[in-house]
């Protein structure tokens, strides 16, 4: 799924609200990465990005569960939303909800930087559901973004439930 981005100066920062469905049932992660404006091409270097987030998880009979920081401050080719797998959207709770706030994607000036929330998502191969209470991904070069890419880290089909983006102005 790709989603084109304003390259206008009239907002702070944007916001994007995000419906995904994965199609099968795998061990795979929703991945996302931007592409620049001035060279029309995506990031997926091995330092391009740095994120860092923090994720709740629960056994479904509620009998185990706890905390988990994600991440890779390193430098790695993408941005992950979420510490578990992917469902596999054959209930409500196997669908992927994300809201994500974006900032600095206008100018060269400073580095774009991404700040979701997912919401819970039931893994498809096991019996736990995973949310996150924050993510936050850096692009690791001052560069304009004109579109972002989402994908699943193993490359199989998903469904587009719709996405919102609207302008925040101060």
């Amino acid at each position: 799924l790709t989603i084109d981005l304003p390259l206008t100066t009239d907002f702070e920062y944007l916001k994007l609200i995000l419906r995904l469905r994965a199609e099968t049932t795998s061990e795979a992660y929703w991945h996302m990465v931007v592409r620049n404006n001035a060279t029309g091409g995506y990031l997926t270097g091995s330092t391009d990005y740095k994120y860092i987030g923090q994720a709740a998880y629960l056994q479904t009979s509620g009998g185990l569960g706890g905390t988990g920081s994600i991440g890779d401050t390193n430098g790695i080719t993408y941005i992950r939303w979420g510490n578990g797998f992917t469902g596999d959207g054959s209930e409500e709770e196997e669908l992927f909800y994300l809201n994500v706030d974006i900032y600095n994607t206008v100018g060269t000036d400073r580095g774009p930087r991404f700040h979701g929330v997912r919401q819970a998502e039931n893994r498809s191969t096991d019996e736990w559901t995973y949310m996150e209470a924050g993510t936050t991904g850096i692009v690791m070069s001052n560069i304009q973004v004109d579109q972002i890419k989402f994908l699943k880290s193993d490359g199989a089909e998903f469904s587009n439930f719709g996405h919102t983006l609207y302008k925040v102005t101060r």
